[in-house]
Formats: structure tokens, sequence, C-alpha cells
């Protein structure tokens, strides 16, 4: 209510001008019969509506956060989700494997680090075998809070001369028929239920990945940044952050279709689910 009523001054001070009235006529499609002394509260309200939707399509690259979990141990990984969690983010996503648990202080920290975050997004596997397909937990169940939610991150790629993931799989039935959907899906979700809902509505089981051109650009800290302080809760209250591998190093990385280096991959994983999880939350 409060941000609507900011909005509603804010829209008041807009249609003292003739000129911004035009332009919300033309952007509705029909001409308002009145003046702006006397438009209606409704009026006011649905052109806030009309500017905050507005606003939002073109913040979603500012709700997604990327975090390097680099090359290190579970110890310091369980130290960066703690952080990150303490800032009260919207969603966590976590596009790590824990295979293995073997009970030492670092794995009871992380256990219970991963047990304490009410949001979690967990990444499976599409796997097969003579029952039909099946998702695997890339994770140990040590590692598998009961509360959490999962997706595959399992990537469609086209070999021709190299990797390239041009489409990604929405959902997918196991031999129970069963759904999981894809981890980008999953987070997408548990961030804004109604535009998932409506992109799964609008589009088909497997979908072209929207690159944008690669112009998408998601705030990125490494782990020294959020072991320093340098991650604030201004930065990630309320958002979707998404830890994972970001180098150094070309493992876990894909090329894309507008790679003028052919013998470069130029996009890491966590970056083509974060431009999926974008292209859901962007979408109609």
């Amino acid at each position: 209510m409060i941000i609507i009523i900011l909005t509603q001054r804010r829209v008041q001070d807009l249609l003292m001008e003739k000129s911004k009235l035009e332009w919300f006529e033309k952007q509705v499609g029909f001409q308002m019969q009145c003046h702006s002394e006397c438009l209606t509260e409704l009026y006011l309200l649905l052109f806030a509506i009309f500017i905050m939707g507005s606003c939002h399509s073109q913040s979603i690259e500012n709700n997604i956060i990327l975090i390097n979990t680099g090359p290190y141990n579970k110890g310091t990984i369980a130290k960066l989700i703690s952080k990150v969690n303490a800032f009260n983010p919207k969603v966590i996503s976590l596009d790590i494997a824990f295979p293995y648990y073997d009970g030492s202080n670092d794995d009871i920290n992380l256990s219970t680090t991963l047990d304490r975050c009410n949001n979690l997004v967990m990444a499976t596997t599409i796997e097969s075998d003579e029952s039909g397909v099946y998702f695997a937990l890339t994770s140990s169940g040590q590692f598998t809070p009961v509360n959490k939610k999962t997706g595959f991150v399992s990537a469609q790629v086209e070999k021709d001369q190299v990797e390239i993931p041009k489409q990604f799989m929405v959902w997918q039935k196991d031999f129970n028929e069963d759904i999981e959907y894809h981890f980008s899906i999953r987070t997408a979700m548990s961030f804004d239920s109604l535009k998932t809902m409506s992109f799964l509505k609008n589009n088909p089981q497997t979908v072209d990945v929207n690159y944008k051109n690669e112009k998408r650009k998601f705030k990125t800290f490494s782990a020294s940044d959020v072991l320093n302080g340098k991650l604030t809760k201004k930065d990630i209250e309320g958002k979707i952050v998404m830890l994972g591998f970001l180098g150094p190093g070309d493992q876990d990385k894909f090329f894309t279709p507008f790679n003028i280096n052919p013998n470069e991959p130029d996009m890491y994983g966590l970056e083509y689910l974060a431009n999926i999880v974008a292209q859901v939350l962007e979408s109609k």
C-alpha cells in the first residue's frame, strides 16, 4: 500500500505536464476523456500499475545476483551461503554438486547451513535406466534439506563443431509420470510464481534460449567479495541469488550462438541458467 501511495504521488507530478498524459494515452491506445486535474483515483491507480509494471520488466536483471563459488571447499561455500542467507534473499539457487558426505566439520557446517535456507533450489540431472527416465540429485542426501526445491540442469546442446545450448527443456516426466521442472524454471517460480506459470502456459515443452545477443549483464560477486563484506543486504534482499562456478578456467563453460571465437567458450553454465531465469521473468 505504501508503494502504491508513493507511486500515485509521483504519477500526479508526472501528469502535471500535458506531454506525459499524451505519452500515456499513446501507450494504452486510447484517449482519456478528462483533464489531468480531474483524473479519478482509479485512473491514477491504473497508471501507477502501468508504470510499476514497466519498471519491473526493465529491472529483471537487477533482481538476479550471481556469486562465484570458484574452486573453494565445502567449508568456504558454507560460509558464503550463510552470509547470503542472512541478508534475506527471495531465492537461493545452487548450481553446485556436493556428491560426498564424510562427516567432517566442513560437511556438518554445510549441511546445517543448507537446512537454514528458507527458499532453496538445488540441482538434479536427467538420467535413465531400464525403468525409464528418472531425476538424480547431484548432492548427497545429507546436503539436501527436506524443504528444498529441485530442478534439472541437464542442457540440450547442438553438436556441430562445438557444443551450443540453443534450447532448453522446460519440464520432463519421469517413469512414474511425475514432472520435474528445469532448474531455471524452478528458480523463476520461487521468485514469481504467477509470471512463471504464465510462461509455462504460453510455451511448449522445449523453448529456444533467448540470449538477448549476450546483452544481459548480471551483477556478480566473487567469494572474496562476500567473505570480506563487500556484499550488503541492499544488494540481495528480496532477490534471486544464484551460486556456482564462474572461473577461473573453462570448467562448465559453453559456446553461445554469438561467440566470435570458435576456440574459446564464452558463457559459464551459471550465466546460461541465469539467462533462462531472466527470459522467463521477462516474458509477456
